[in-house]
């Protein structure tokens, strides 16, 4: 991890915690990325829906979902380990990819993919493993934002409000 300010990053995020955009901007500097997606488990549909891009990851379409199973973000949030692409295979456009599942003891809450273009290094082992790390306090942040959420609409059934 060295080079990458996690101070710095945790530090920018604060007060921004639920903003999926903010969050996904920091991570992307964090890691010197050209491109990075967020995708967060969804209560109105199956999957992992897009929840935010930045860079050059902004052209995949909204309502976009990643099926556990299906592509490399499918099969990392199955194995329930980060992976680390080096070979873009067509995909000339990038040179390498980390792609983080983030969890919380049994539950997934999403997947966080960061990328860099050709003309970048390529991402390595101890990228990863940084990536990782904050994959797991993202999943945090985003398991306390569910629980609050969860905790606020119980409040408004016992009082009867809609």
């Amino acid at each position: 991890m060295a080079g990458y300010d996690l101070v710095s990053f945790f530090a920018s995020i604060r007060g921004n915690e639920t903003d999926p955009d903010r969050l996904l901007t920091g991570v992307a500097e964090l890691f010197e990325a050209d491109g990075a997606s967020l995708f967060l488990a969804s209560s109105s549909a199956p999957g992992y829906r897009l929840a935010a891009s930045f860079g050059a990851s902004t052209f995949i379409p909204a309502g976009t979902a990643i099926v556990e199973g299906d592509g490399v973000g499918g099969q990392a949030l199955v194995a329930r380990e980060p992976i680390l692409i080096t070979e873009a295979g067509d995909r000339t456009d990038l040179s390498s990819s980390m792609v983080v599942p983030l969890f919380t003891g049994e539950r997934t809450v999403g997947l966080l993919n960061v990328s860099r273009t050709s003309r970048r290094p390529f991402y390595d082992e101890a990228d990863l493993r940084g990536a990782s790390t904050v994959g797991a306090v993202l999943s945090f942040l985003f398991a306390n934002a569910l629980l609050v959420i969860a905790v606020d609409q119980h409040r408004c059934r016992l009082l009867g409000i809609q």
